[in-house]
């Protein structure tokens, strides 16, 4: 790669080719004007002349020699700052090929979450049809099956859906009303607080058809798992 010193010593050799022609042009013109004054002195001038008009060509060659030496020296100089104009695009030519490589190689990450996006969008949807397809399933066995059997079918899959809340002081649901698969409505009532770990251990839900499905009050450890829980009982 050229630098801006290599150009300023090409620079430096050109101007010093150019002095040198023009010292070379005085001699020219010194060596003719002697030969000149020789002829006028007459004498043995043919000799001292010619030898006059041959330092003179010399003189000019000379001349010529370091004028094309100056040719050479620019030609040259053009020639580097073409080559770092050349250096000089190549580079930015380089640093819009990195840019795009950044762009994309930002456009393949993006796909990637994109993706990621759409696997857990799938995966939510799976789970969502699959409980209505049992929300479903539990509504379509309504029929003449024994409503005892189903109340507690739909409460252990939490098949009912609160609407209206209400809450203590502690944020517990203490009551709530309910609307069952088959569209009947309820009230369900939380029982048996546990002031130990601040929870309710049990709970009632009516039914519309004036059946009620209780849950007794679990067993709790001293961490506050549930170690037995009682079966729901309609009645």
């Amino acid at each position: 790669m050229v630098t801006l010193d290599d150009l300023n010593v090409l620079n430096q050799n050109a101007a010093y080719a150019r002095q040198k022609g023009e010292e070379a042009s005085v001699a020219a013109q010194l060596a003719d004007t002697a030969r000149q004054n020789l002829e006028e002195l007459g004498g043995d001038t043919q000799a001292a002349g010619q030898q006059a008009t041959q330092a003179a060509q010399a003189a000019t060659l000379a001349k010529n020699s370091a004028t094309a030496a100056a040719l050479q020296a620019s030609q040259a100089a053009g020639d580097a700052v073409t080559a770092a104009e050349l250096a000089e695009g190549a580079a930015g030519t380089a640093n819009q090929a990195a840019g795009a490589a950044t762009t994309a190689a930002q456009r393949v990450t993006d796909a990637v979450l994109d993706l990621t996006d759409i696997k857990v969008a799938t995966v939510q949807a799976t789970d969502e049809a699959r409980t209505e397809v049992d929300r479903l399933r539990l509504v379509n066995n309504v029929g003449d099956a024994d409503i005892n059997l189903l109340l507690r079918q739909w409460t252990q899959a939490e098949a009912y859906e609160p609407t209206t809340i209400t809450r203590n002081s502690d944020g517990l649901v203490t009551t709530a009303t309910v609307t069952w698969p088959d569209g009947s409505t309820g009230t369900l009532t939380a029982t048996n607080y546990n002031a130990t770990h601040s929870v309710y251990d049990g709970f009632t839900v009516t039914h519309a058809s004036g059946k009620t499905v209780t849950q007794a009050a679990v067993t709790r450890d001293s961490s506050g798992a549930v170690t037995a829980k009682p079966a729901l009982v309609v009645s």
